[in-house]
């Protein structure tokens, strides 16, 4: 399914249905199966708590388009406000609840489905070979959705270039600080995800309505539902084959090195 959105003036058609995947990603796509429900779709309660892992997609009728007056740059002003007006990831966390709760509902969906275009842009296995290769193997499914929104956390240019070039994250402060550290040495802010990021719109529209599942049924009304899983559909690779690391992500292969530090 195809959700068009408008930016800026500009109609850009983002693909929005991460269900199906080479044979689905671990317990989520497992329970959805026994569940009957379509594979990758959260049920409506929110009570998995912070572990559930959310973004619109649209399984209406195929000829069923959302159109949302989108402001891309709006998006990305918040981000950076974000950054430089908070100091830690939780504080970035309640600075963007609390903006969004105080602005239209309408506002609150296209955050959410502004945050599901951008990272469905980096949903790909290069990606998660780098992640898995910056998290020192420690990058299930999981891991790669929440370090999804990191990649957003890092603000416009960044996330531009290293949507294009996985790569490129080698040239970050963010991953450069990390070379060469056991992971177990690393503080919370450190650590290259950022899962409340899921839940920011859904915070901050029950804030703003008092509707608990306010977002998900604005959403529904729609024709649009969430997701749980991250679900690539380029090559699969081996993210600790040391030849292929190199051939893909060679700059990344030669900042963290061969083998990831002692923990």
């Amino acid at each position: 399914m195809i959700i068009l959105l408008r930016y800026q003036g500009c109609q850009a058609f983002t693909h929005l249905d991460w269900s199906g995947g080479s044979g689905g990603h671990g317990r989520e796509s497992k329970r959805a199966e026994e569940s009957g429900r379509p594979l990758g779709v959260c049920g409506k309660s929110l009570d998995s708590g912070p572990g559930r892992r959310d973004a619109p997609v649209d399984r209406g009728n195929p000829a069923k388009r959302y159109f949302a007056a989108v402001t891309l740059e709006d998006f990305w002003t918040l981000i950076h406000r974000s950054a430089v007006e908070t100091v830690g990831q939780d504080q970035r966390t309640e600075w963007l609840t609390a903006r969004l709760a105080r602005r239209p509902v309408s506002e609150i969906i296209e955050f959410e489905l502004h945050l599901t275009a951008q990272r469905k842009r980096v949903d790909t296995r290069h990606m998660w070979g780098a992640a898995w290769n910056i998290l020192q193997g420690w990058c299930s499914d999981d891991g790669f959705w929440y370090f999804q929104p990191w990649l957003v956390g890092l603000g416009h240019d960044a996330f531009e270039r290293v949507a294009v070039h996985p790569d490129a994250l080698a040239d970050t402060h963010e991953v450069r600080r990390l070379a060469g550290r056991p992971s177990s040495e690393w503080t919370d802010d450190e650590w290259p995800e950022w899962e409340s990021m899921n839940y920011i719109a859904l915070n901050a529209y029950d804030r703003a309505t008092g509707e608990e599942e306010g977002l998900e049924d604005a959403l529904e009304a729609r024709g649009l539902y969430r997701v749980c899983d991250a679900s690539p559909e380029d090559e699969r690779w081996d993210y600790d084959d040391i030849e292929q690391r190199r051939t893909r992500i060679p700059r990344l292969t030669e900042l963290l090195g061969e083998h990831h530090p002692a923990t």
